[in-house]
């Protein structure tokens, strides 16, 4: 199912999703996070949520065409939910959601340092 909102730009796309690089790692334009769920003790991945911007210089169709192709090519993964968030008439960013089947989700060593701002550094003016 999808739908589109005037207020609330989220889309969440499913973590299980393998077949698209750009929906398992966000990149310049995108962002996002995934959903688990513990089922019967077992940590499962049953979706994930991906926030895409226009890029620089395109157009407001380009970019909904360029949301609709990655929908296309996410539909055998799961449902999907698109939500776009439109300020004075121009669409800003779109949510993608993703709800998948329960896939198995272990937890892999990671040695990077967890933590950080997810909105970037705070409280810096202008090149302070």
């Amino acid at each position: 199912m999808m739908r589109g909102k005037e207020q609330g730009g989220t889309t969440t796309l499913p973590s299980t999703v393998t077949a698209s690089a750009s929906a398992a790692l966000p990149g310049r334009a995108e962002f996002g996070h995934d959903h688990f769920a513990y089922i019967d003790g077992q940590r499962m991945r049953v979706g994930a949520t991906r926030t895409l911007r226009p890029l620089d210089g395109e157009s407001g169709c380009a970019f909904r065409q360029r949301v609709d192709t990655l929908v296309h090519q996410l539909l055998a993964c799961g449902t999907l939910e698109i939500d776009e968030e439109i300020r004075g008439g121009i669409v800003v960013q779109a949510i993608i959601r993703l709800h998948s089947p329960p896939e198995p989700a272990p937890i892999y060593d990671d040695h990077r340092l967890a933590g950080g701002r997810p909105a970037g550094a705070r409280g810096r003016r202008g090149g302070s």
